[in-house]
């Protein structure tokens, strides 16, 4: 079985209870649907009037699903798509802490007079399960500053920042739980480690020179599943970037096996994928569609 999946951006997670989370926007309607792959049932999480405006994130612990705007975040539940909470940001200390960074920057550049505005990043819960976010700007250098802000029982409180360097590698803060949905999220990449927790997991296996094909595409890696009666093979030339944030570990190209059959070529840059129990969600080019294989 195979989709094609006319989406703007995926999220996936549950090696147990496999669950994708689309993002479909377009010029009329922006929406976020929920496909239960247990049950092949799909329900919307929330909709909206014109393209979408929002970010979404999902916070795992809480099987959440947060809307964030320019002002407020709202937190849906993945299971039922209840409202959980509506919560507005302080806007006026976010603010307040742009006018510090404005002033250090007309103090450190005083011909440039700029000022500095902060957006929402990101979205999640301390490990006391307090609500937290990250603004950020990216500055006049070659940089971006990050603000952290958590909700305690005494309100919102600035509770960390960074300054980083866009060549300084991870600029996140350590424990934040929420993933945009949309953002490079390897954890179900083929390549890496935690594709061990598939329960359909086979073995791993490094591809040596002697082992590539004259004519075919250069592999690196494979990764061999096995299912009731099919046993389906993911090959990789897994490769490490220079100048990203955090893991920089991609595949330049992935193949698929099926039993005995030769290699079938599913990308040869691949932009983002995911394995999930038996499914296999691939966009081979940013600009292509998803694609939705059935590994089984």
């Amino acid at each position: 079985m195979e989709k094609l999946l006319q989406i703007t951006a995926a999220k996936t997670f549950g090696h147990g209870k496999p669950l994708f989370i689309f993002v479909r926007s377009t010029r009329d309607s922006c929406r976020v649907d929920r496909w239960d792959m247990a049950s092949d049932e799909e329900n919307a999480l929330y909709f909206e009037s014109g393209p979408c405006e929002a970010t979404f994130h999902i916070e795992d612990s809480t099987r959440s699903l947060f809307v964030v705007g320019t002002t407020k975040v709202k937190a849906i539940s993945l299971d039922d798509g209840r409202l959980l909470f509506e919560e507005a940001f302080p806007m006026g200390l976010v603010e307040q802490t742009a006018g510090v960074l404005t002033r250090r920057w007309n103090d450190y550049w005083p011909d440039m007079a700029v000022d500095a505005t902060l957006g929402i990043k990101a979205v999640g819960y301390t490990a006391d399960g307090d609500l937290e976010f990250v603004a950020n700007t990216t500055g006049p250098a070659d940089g971006w500053y990050s603000y952290l802000f958590v909700q305690s029982d005494d309100g919102w409180q600035l509770t960390d920042e960074k300054t980083c360097h866009r060549f300084e590698g991870s600029c996140r803060f350590a424990g934040l739980s929420g993933r945009e949905i949309g953002g490079r999220d390897t954890r179900y990449a083929v390549w890496h480690p935690n594709v061990r927790l598939n329960p359909h997991f086979a073995e791993k296996h490094t591809l040596s020179d002697s082992e590539q094909s004259v004519d075919g595409p250069y592999w690196n890696g494979s990764v061999r599943f096995v299912f009731d009666d099919v046993e389906a093979t993911i090959f990789h030339d897994a490769q490490e970037g220079e100048h990203c944030d955090g893991d920089c570990i991609f595949a330049r190209t992935i193949g698929l096996a099926i039993d005995d059959r030769e290699v079938e070529l599913i990308s040869d840059y691949a932009f983002e994928h995911w394995i999930v129990g038996p499914y296999f969600l691939i966009q081979p080019t940013r600009t292509e569609p998803f694609r939705l294989i059935d590994l089984r």
